[in-house]
């Protein structure tokens, strides 16, 4: 993707600077920013950043690592599920939405929800949690031709978000072109 100039790339020295680089980028830019950490003091170092970008209604997504699930629960070192130093929790009060996914069915939907609350009446950042067992696997087709909906968004009103199809059917083209497509 960041060869076809689809996606830039940006390397920063710290997590935190990566939250505020991304509050930065869309302030110039108007276009959300991703952000990608490792779990345990990866995810914790994003906190302050992210919880300024909640307060001024930046959209972020933002993604992070997580111990394999089979460690779950066993103390492991840097594990952060809800039986360790629980991100998505510390997440939960400075996003819009923040998940942990437990299976690779969950990877398409609790994708397009955490973007539509990005976007939503109240932009802000969202966060997912996804161990690294999941993040290895290879997503279903089935699943790569979903679009999002105003249902999957529970008990919140959005306005309409329009996607340009030209756009729209790009990604699909580089998506069934690339034999491993990550994000």
């Amino acid at each position: 993707f960041q060869q076809q100039g689809l996606i830039k790339s940006i390397l920063t020295r710290s997590e935190a600077g990566a939250a505020f680089a991304a509050d930065g980028y869309y302030r110039e830019s108007g276009a959300p920013a991703l952000i990608v950490s490792t779990t345990g003091p990866g995810a914790t170092n994003l906190i302050t950043g992210i919880a300024s970008a909640k307060t001024e209604r930046i959209p972020v997504l933002v993604i992070t690592a997580q111990t394999n699930l089979s460690k779950f629960g066993s103390t492991a070192l840097q594990e952060s599920s809800d039986c360790g130093i629980d991100i998505v929790g510390m997440f939960d009060k400075v996003t819009n939405f923040s998940s942990c996914i437990t299976h690779i069915d969950q990877v398409a939907i609790k994708l397009q929800r955490a973007i539509y609350r990005m976007l939503d009446q109240v932009p802000g950042p969202v966060h997912l949690s996804i161990p690294t067992d999941i993040l290895k696997m290879e997503i279903p087709k089935k699943y790569l031709n979903l679009k999002i909906s105003r249902d999957m968004c529970m008990m919140h009103v959005f306005d309409e978000v329009v996607v340009s199809e030209k756009a729209e059917q790009q990604l699909l083209d580089i998506l069934s072109e690339s034999t491993h497509p990550l994000f």
